[in-house]
């Protein structure tokens, strides 16, 4: 089994727009320039790079360009309560942006109903634009509301936002597995009030760049996924047709969110439109090294159960504060973030002592939060690679978490071993089988440590 490991994630700066409006954006990948527009209205470019799907389009994209990605206002990290929702206020979104990523022309992809805003950007900025790319998007914002489905889910985000946002996870951005929706749902909860949802939406009804579409004279490919029952091919034949020279391509899919479905065919077109090479960067593949670690497991117990009885926002909040308490405990202890899946981490430490005291330090700081998280560490070889990290020993580090309970840091007896000599104590749990991995092996419960291994 592969552990993929969270890159680091990019830094988000803050661009200012000419009406005062903080844009949060990051950039990830190196080559060209290519700003990927928010899917209005549900944009939160931090918890973007957390979602593994998400992350793996644009791991993709920065293959061959460096992709940025932004918060438009009143969404994500961006400024909240901003008066102006209007077309030209989000053309000046993406001014900013570009204005602080490049001094060049930057390829521009407009995603659904941010294409507007991007077409209008680029045809009074065509000095600023290389190329132009329009995802699952339109010219006219009335036609695309008589969308029969359109004013069923206007009524239903207007009587019942939480209903809402999970039909439209799973019906509208086509997220078929259901944890998978539940997590796009929280990402779309965190990423705009409900207010401001509205707001931006009744916005896009007053949408029509047609004036403009015919201005823009530059390489320009109009993608559309196949299977969008309530985005009608129609609209992006249209919208091809206005600009001069535009490709359109068809997809498979039924999402309008790109790192939703198929990534890899998607990505590849881009490039291929582009002019660019998704195999330069991966002409030589580092042999991956074997080192020794410490490898610590933590998870929530009893998540699910709360979870149901705050309800999903609450959790979200509670889930976000968890995850920010641990990163700054791996932080002051000098480990390095692996994985993040769900409510559990996976951390490399260069010793077992560090991993111990961290172990300890989580366990107190999230009880704070009304937590209980169990706890795993093993030290053993593992094979780090640019994709992720390998070995029996993360194997043996995830199955001694298992038999953890609420509150308990298990180690392996090669931990107990190699600290022997500390004031770390010990209760021995005996022999026991791990599963998948063969042979019986003791594991002890962590009783105290000393402070001085802080």
């Amino acid at each position: 089994m592969l552990y993929a490991p969270t890159p680091m994630e990019p830094r988000v700066r803050f661009a200012r727009t000419s009406d005062d409006v903080r844009v949060a954006y990051w950039a990830h990948g190196s080559g060209p320039v290519l700003v990927q527009t928010p899917l209005v209205p549900f944009s939160h470019v931090e918890m973007e790079w957390r979602n593994s799907h998400l992350r793996r389009w644009y791991e993709l994209l920065g293959e061959f360009a460096t992709v940025v990605r932004y918060d438009c206002r009143n969404t994500g990290l961006s400024s909240r309560n901003v008066a102006d929702v209007s077309l030209e206020g989000q053309v000046r979104d993406l001014e900013a942006v570009i204005d602080a990523v490049s001094t060049e022309p930057a390829a521009v992809m407009g995603v659904f109903h941010s294409g507007p805003p991007t077409i209008a950007y680029a045809s009074a900025h065509l000095q600023r634009v290389s190329h132009l790319l329009l995802w699952s998007t339109y010219a006219v914002g009335e036609e695309y509301w008589q969308a029969a489905q359109s004013e069923g889910l206007r009524v239903l985000r207007q009587t019942d936002y939480r209903l809402f946002l999970r039909t439209a996870a799973h019906e509208l951005l086509g997220w078929a597995d259901d944890e998978e929706a539940d997590r796009y749902s929280a990402l779309m909860t965190a990423a705009v009030s409900p207010e401001d949802a509205d707001r931006l939406i009744a916005a896009t009804r007053t949408f029509d760049v047609t004036a403009e579409a015919a201005q823009v004279e530059r390489p320009t490919l109009v993608i559309h996924r196949h299977d969008l029952s309530w985005i009608d091919v129609s609209l992006s034949q249209d919208l091809a047709s206005r600009i001069p020279g535009a490709q359109l391509t068809v997809l498979s899919g039924r999402s309008p969110l790109p790192g939703a479905g198929d990534t890899e065919g998607p990505a590849g077109v881009i490039a291929d439109f582009l002019g660019a090479s998704r195999d330069a960067g991966h002409s030589r593949s580092p042999r991956p090294d074997r080192v020794l670690a410490t490898i610590l497991f933590t998870d929530i117990v009893g998540s699910t159960e709360r979870a149901v009885e705050i309800g999903d926002r609450a959790w979200r909040d509670v889930l976000d504060r968890h995850h920010d308490t641990v990163r700054a405990v791996v932080s002051r202890f000098r480990g390095r973030e692996i994985d993040t899946a769900g409510d559990g981490f996976l951390v490399l430490f260069d010793g077992p002592g560090p991993a111990i005291r961290a172990a300890q330090t989580v366990g107190e700081a999230v009880r704070r939060l009304g937590l209980e998280v169990r706890a795993g560490i093993h030290s053993g070889e593992v094979e780090l690679a640019q994709d992720g990290i390998r070995g029996i020993a993360v194997h043996v580090g995830a199955r001694v978490m298992a038999l953890a309970t609420a509150g308990e840091i298990l180690v392996s007896s090669t931990v107990r071993d190699l600290v022997a000599g500390s004031r770390i104590t010990f209760e021995d749990r005996g022999l026991q089988s791990l599963k998948g991995i063969p042979g019986e092996w003791r594991v002890f419960s962590v009783r105290s440590s000393d402070e001085a291994l802080e």
